[in-house]
């Protein structure tokens, strides 16, 4: 069956869009309400600045595969997929007004009889918005909704939709993630698959990282030149030197990972430091308080995890006791944290495990615990993942019938 797409507002994101499936040679749908702005486009101008996207307007406008329309267009015998990409604006209180998306969906909805209609949520709605709020507008069994949000940059936008690094696809019905990955065929771009509320979250996750990295290098600027002698510029620039900024084997990416958060010798001492030394100065840093708040939080709510689903008389093995694999410093150690938190919670069968770290190493906590630097499996024993050691991770994703949880998220 043929596929019918249609692209709803056509802003800066919904415009790159249609254009970008247009380029694809897809029979596309451009469809715009707002009189002033379709009557621009329709003549082959672009009506905000943007660069490529005028000359790929009039360049397909030629191939005669876009159709412009004030209302959604719905053909028989087709899957029709609508892609809406209307605004989300900001309320006073900082919440988001769906109105715009819930238009569209209800003007969808009026419009379609018995055809097999695909409604994409390209619009940034908060993680939850699809499952708990629209698909209740929908009443007809034929219509579904999927989501996929962007992450075009103001700029580059026709770079990025055309060859962008991810394709983001949250979705509930099989048949509608194999028409997205049918249109998609023709980019390139690793596709990321799962519910609708995980594809609306890793929308705000990146956003959310880029503000933060923002936030922490103004927030450091500011304690840094409390200090006269301090050059920000060359500091920054210093820092941006670091291999693990591009493609080399440990990439800063290893840093963007949920965990047990970190530990070690200087991220902890630094840190630590460097909030003290904000304080001192009366300093307000937010950022760097919450990082350290941040990282007892994750310990215990992690630890939680082991106290819920395994109980005191069991074995309990803990794989991995250095605070990273490839390592033996148990220096600030969440594996020991572990531990520790296990034995006042009264666990008394607690196996240690670890390639390298000694038992002599453990000091007091030794003598609580039975440790090894060999693993074999033991059906009785309840694992838990607290160092990404390979060889633990291949053991977990070999062996059959064990009882673990993965506190690093690598299973």
């Amino acid at each position: 069956m043929k596929i019918s797409i249609n692209v709803i507002g056509l802003g800066f994101v919904g415009l790159t869009t249609a254009l970008g499936f247009s380029e694809k040679k897809f029979d596309t749908v451009f469809v715009e309400n707002n009189k002033a702005k379709f009557d621009i486009i329709q003549k082959g101008k672009i009506p905000f600045k943007e660069p490529y996207l005028d000359k790929i307007l009039k360049k397909n406008i030629k191939k005669r595969n876009i159709f412009f329309s004030p209302k959604p267009k719905i053909l028989k015998n087709n899957t029709n997929v609508i892609f809406i990409c209307v605004g989300t604006p900001s309320r006073k209180n900082g919440s988001i007004d769906l109105k715009h998306v819930i238009k569209a969906i209800q003007e969808i909805s009026n419009i379609v009889n018995k055809e097999k209609v695909l409604i994409v949520i390209k619009s940034t709605v908060l993680p939850g918005t699809i499952s708990k709020k629209l698909n209740r507008i929908i009443k007809k069994k034929n219509i579904s909704i999927c989501s996929n949000p962007e992450f075009l940059r103001e700029g580059y936008a026709w770079k990025d939709f055309i060859k962008t690094d991810k394709i983001v696809i949250g979705y509930k019905k099989k048949e509608d993630l194999n028409i997205l990955k049918k249109i998609y065929k023709k980019f390139s771009g690793d596709i990321v698959a799962d519910t609708t509320d995980t594809a609306e979250f890793i929308k705000y996750l990146s956003n959310s990282l880029l503000g933060n990295l923002i936030s922490f290098s103004n927030e450091m600027t500011i304690i840094g030149e409390n200090n006269p002698k301090i050059n920000i510029k060359k500091s920054f620039n210093a820092v941006k030197l670091d291999k693990r900024w591009f493609g080399y084997p440990a990439m800063i990416s290893t840093y963007l990972h949920p965990g047990l958060g970190y530990g070690g010798y200087c991220l902890p001492k630094d840190i630590s430091a460097m909030n003290f030394m904000s304080q001192e100065s009366k300093i307000n840093n937010g950022i760097i308080a919450s990082t350290q708040k941040i990282n007892k939080l994750i310990f215990i709510h992690q630890a939680k995890k082991i106290i819920k689903k395994f109980k005191t008389n069991q074995k309990i093995g803990i794989l991995g006791v250095s605070f990273k694999p490839g390592s033996d410093d148990i220096r600030s150690s969440k594996s020991l944290d572990i531990i520790n938190f296990l034995i006042k919670k009264g666990y008394k069968k607690i196996y240690t495990f670890d390639p390298i770290v000694k038992k002599g190493s453990l000091g007091k906590i030794s003598k609580k615990i039975k440790h090894s630097n060999f693993l074999k499996k033991d059906n009785q024993m309840k694992y838990v993942l607290c160092t990404a050691w390979k060889e633990y991770i291949s053991f977990l994703k070999s062996e059959k019938n064990l009882d673990y949880i993965d506190l690093r998220y690598l299973i």
